[in-house]
């Protein structure tokens, strides 16, 4: 009896040893940050960048956006809220080069594998978008990003930006970009 005891106890600590190595192995680590220099091309750039620097995929399920004291809709609820007359002088120029422009990607219902990033935000320094590039370089400091994401396990995590991740029961469900919350 004592025996069997024990080689229960024993698979018992074997199989929750188990589930903890496979969570190890699959687990997340979706970070948000931002930069101004795109080492690559050898230019100015201001990126906004979700980063996988987990060992397992990430199902982003949703991203919020904090500037200041309120809650903003994506990147571009951003710029409107921090720097709408330099986005409305931008945008009224009559021809624009292709360089020039704000590139946005996705930043909820998508996967991201392993050690790979989506540039959420990305815009090339040019004469014809400086003035606006100069104050989004500023404001970009004052913009929190808390991104909610799950794992392969259905296991969920919230990770406000560089700061320490929480796990979570669920991922709040957000409206499609562009809806009222």
């Amino acid at each position: 009896m004592v025996v069997s005891l024990a080689s229960l106890y024993a698979t018992f600590l074997q199989a929750g040893s188990a589930e903890r190595q496979v969570k190890a192995m699959t687990y997340p680590l979706v970070q948000y940050g931002t930069g101004n220099y795109d080492v690559e091309k050898q230019e100015q750039a201001l990126s906004m960048r979700l980063t996988n620097n987990g060992v397992g995929p990430a199902i982003i399920h949703s991203t919020r956006y904090q500037y200041g004291d309120e809650q903003v809709d994506g990147v571009y609820g951003f710029i409107q809220a921090c720097c709408l007359e330099e986005l409305k002088a931008f945008r009224s120029q009559d021809r624009l080069d292709a360089a020039a422009s704000i590139i946005t990607s996705t930043d909820r219902n998508v996967i991201l594998p392993a050690n790979e990033d989506i540039d959420i935000f990305y815009l090339l320094r040019r004469p014809e978008n400086a003035e606006l590039w100069e104050l989004l370089n500023q404001e970009r400091r004052k913009l929190g990003v808390t991104v909610c994401y799950c794992s392969l396990l259905d296991e969920c995590y919230e990770s406000p930006g560089l700061a320490v991740v929480r796990e979570v029961e669920a991922c709040p469900e957000l409206p499609p970009p562009g809806e009222a919350e």
